[in-house]
């Protein structure tokens, strides 16, 4: 690697393929910064590294901490806001914002206190009152889903001999008690289950425009899982949650009757309109796996320059700006025979900590190449990284 400063960021390239005709290099680049009280950022001396595998939380197997950083190309810029909820006094309920400069969308998120659920004296089922809350992690354990884990026990997998010729595989991952949009989350229930109902804990974090009630607490059915609203926290998403499994290629099972006009995320204009056409894997892969920030938090590439407003998440303020920096890479890839190929910088991620003062950016450079090169090949093939003077 070649760099015409100190080392303050960390780097990577990378080798890819569309086709035997597509071949190219991207080099990707992380750098962080401590946010100052008035909100403004200054460039730390090392950067956060690089994620190079997927992190998932300890104590909860779905949970995703970090997404690994090493993605060859992202069609959008992911906004990953890694803090709490704070509502500075004990209150009931209260309403989260992220607002960034220069975008149309805002999101908005419901916090609550606790709640359940529990079926009256003539078997109508009520939601407890709200318990006083101040603060919550913005993380999907604590937005709706989850697993409806009396159902799951007596679920049988119809095909015993599958299960058997793979004895390895954790079967219970296909459950389809299992929320497809995050296994990890409050209040999912499938059956009209009295006991199951009583001990069900719901959500504190919600989608302001289709809240969970008591009405659209049971499903009654498996497929009906896509009627149900989404999920919504600012962290990372499971690579296996719908709707980012589906530009994996891999689409869950629901109603049959079910119109697209009634999906909540393309009604919110998340998702493209072929989201739930079923095809071969190979043709429903979609560049957009790769992003895996909350629906509402990708954005057609930032500029590295935008004001982002905090509302209820900064630890001492209520409302709280965060300018980014401004500070913007030049990268070059290997073109071989000793040149540089120059490239054109976009953002891949800006991951937030207002918790630790902290903002990290990954940028990334794509070139073309004349052919794909093994990892060991690559530790010695040379690139740039330079930064403008501001």
């Amino acid at each position: 690697m070649l760099s015409d400063q100190t080392k303050n960021f960390d780097a990577i390239q990378l080798s890819g393929s569309e086709n035997p005709r597509d071949n190219f290099l991207s080099v990707i680049v992380k750098k962080s910064y401590a946010i100052s009280d008035d909100g403004f950022c200054k460039e730390l001396e090392a950067a956060v590294p690089l994620q190079m595998n997927f992190e998932f939380d300890s104590e909860n197997e779905h949970l995703l901490i970090n997404d690994t950083d090493l993605y060859l190309r992202k069609p959008f810029t992911d906004l990953i806001i890694k803090g709490h909820a704070r509502a500075g006094d004990s209150i009931k309920s209260f309403e989260v914002v992220v607002d960034v400069s220069g975008q149309e969308r805002t999101m908005k998120l419901n916090i609550f206190g606790k709640r359940f659920a529990y079926r009256n004296l003539n078997g109508k089922i009520l939601f407890t009152e709200t318990e006083p809350v101040e603060k919550i992690p913005l993380e999907y354990n604590y937005a709706y889903g989850g697993i409806d884990k009396a159902g799951e026990e007596k679920f049988e997998f119809p095909d015993q001999k599958l299960m058997e010729s793979i004895p390895d595989f954790d079967w219970r991952s296909v459950s389809p008690y299992r929320y497809p949009r995050n296994t990890c989350g409050k209040g999912y229930l499938v059956e009209n289950n009295l006991s199951a109902l009583e001990h069900i804990e719901l959500p504190n974090i919600e989608d302001p425009q289709l809240l969970l009630t008591p009405s659209n607490l049971i499903l009654e059915k498996p497929g009906n899982w896509i009627y149900q609203p989404m999920p919504r926290a600012t962290s990372w998403v499971n690579p296996e949650w719908f709707p980012r499994i589906a530009y994996f290629g891999v689409l869950p099972a629901f109603d049959a009757n079910f119109q697209l006009k009634m999906l909540p995320e393309y009604a919110q204009k998340f998702v493209d309109r072929d989201i739930l056409v079923d095809k071969p894997v190979t043709e429903k892969m979609n560049e957009r796996a790769a992003n895996g920030a909350s629906l509402g938090l990708q954005f057609r590439y930032l500029a590295g320059d935008e004001s982002i407003k905090l509302t209820n998440i900064h630890k001492k303020k209520r409302e709280f700006i965060i300018r980014l920096p401004n500070d913007r890479p030049k990268i070059w890839v290997d073109g071989r025979n000793g040149k540089l190929i120059a490239t054109v910088p976009v953002i891949h991620t800006i991951v937030i900590e207002p918790d630790e003062n902290r903002v990290s950016i990954v940028w990334r450079g794509t070139g073309p190449a004349i052919r794909p090169y093994h990892e060991v090949e690559l530790k010695t093939m040379p690139y740039k990284v330079e930064w403008r003077n501001k």
